[in-house]
């Protein structure tokens, strides 16, 4: 498999004012969800694993009751890539919308 591009600092900084709730630290994106229970929380990361195993392009995050917290990066190229920036899409297209 062919790794990524590393998305520049400036691609970043741009889709980041597109998409203000998720925070650029360290060269990475992270996102904190809140959900109404902990069924609601786990259905949700259920939905992200499978995509994450058919993309082969998996989150970091955690899991306490009813908050996830998202950390997305592509590890093999120490930063942000499109792959990133499609499951950014794709958890934003089911996550609650209270953030």
């Amino acid at each position: 498999m062919t790794r990524a591009p590393k998305l520049t600092e400036q691609v970043v900084a741009q889709w980041c004012q597109h998409n203000s709730h998720w925070l650029y630290r360290e060269q990475k994106l992270y996102q904190k969800l809140q959900f109404n229970d902990f069924n609601e929380a786990f259905s949700f990361m259920v939905r992200v694993a499978m995509v994450a195993e058919k993309m082969n392009h998996h989150p970091d995050w955690y899991n306490s009751y009813r908050t996830v917290e998202v950390t997305l990066c592509s590890h093999d190229i120490g930063g942000l890539s499109e792959r990133d920036l499609s499951m950014a899409a794709f958890i934003d297209s089911i996550a609650p919308p209270v953030r």
